[in-house]
């Protein structure tokens, strides 16, 4: 039908078995640069991922086709030569995240742990002075890792938030999925807000929205 050797599983010899080429790649079985731009099929990078369809065909078994394999959030080059992880496996030391959120969140995505710490932090005060930063470190199990959320709140979250309250700076919306063990929120006031008296007295409050 193709014209293939029948004795050869890589007529053209480029690298990549006549399979490949017709059913997944789409390219001419029969020809070493289907495309004609200097470059064989071979050494081609058909998903734009960092690798070669060599090296995902024959020495990671990766899909050509598909940027991330497993599906993780990492492209396989990020995996195989930036972190070391499997792009085969979403979670590859097993501990109930995912790489690409243990990457995020600063954590070793090849040593399985059992707390994982997220931070989040806004560094805004040193370019402004009127400026407010938050700072929010959770620790938690595997089911709230990477979840952490930190946004300014207002009006339309809350009828109760509102900069028209006496003395009112901001307000953040601070959320996580599952369960956390413990968090630590810091808030770092801008020069051009703290006043050095002692009738300046910042205080933080926590609306329970259930209550």
């Amino acid at each position: 039908m193709y014209g293939t050797d029948l004795n050869n599983v890589d007529t053209d010899g480029d690298g990549l078995s006549d399979y490949e080429e017709l059913n997944w790649l789409e390219y001419n079985p029969l020809v070493r640069d289907t495309d004609g731009n200097g470059v064989e099929d071979g050494n081609e990078d058909a998903d734009s991922d960092g690798l070669t369809n060599i090296e995902e065909a024959s020495s990671y078994g990766t899909d050509m086709i598909i940027a991330d394999t497993d599906r993780d959030g990492l492209y396989d080059y990020a995996e195989v030569v930036t972190y070391g992880t499997n792009p085969l496996n979403p979670d590859t030391d097993g501990d109930g995240v995912n790489d690409a959120v243990e990457v995020a969140i600063g954590s070793d995505p090849l040593v399985p742990e059992r707390t994982f710490a997220t931070v989040l932090s806004s560094d805004r005060t040193a370019e402004n002075p009127d400026a407010i930063d938050i700072a929010v470190t959770m620790t938690s199990s595997a089911d709230a890792a990477g979840t952490l959320q930190v946004r300014p709140a207002d009006y339309s979250d809350n009828p109760l938030i509102t900069s028209g309250i006496p003395g009112y700076l901001a307000a953040y919306n601070i959320s996580a999925d599952g369960k956390f063990d413990s968090a630590e929120i810091t808030f770092t006031l801008g020069s051009g807000i703290w006043v050095d008296s002692e009738d300046f007295q910042p205080r933080i409050y926590f609306l329970n929205e259930k209550t």
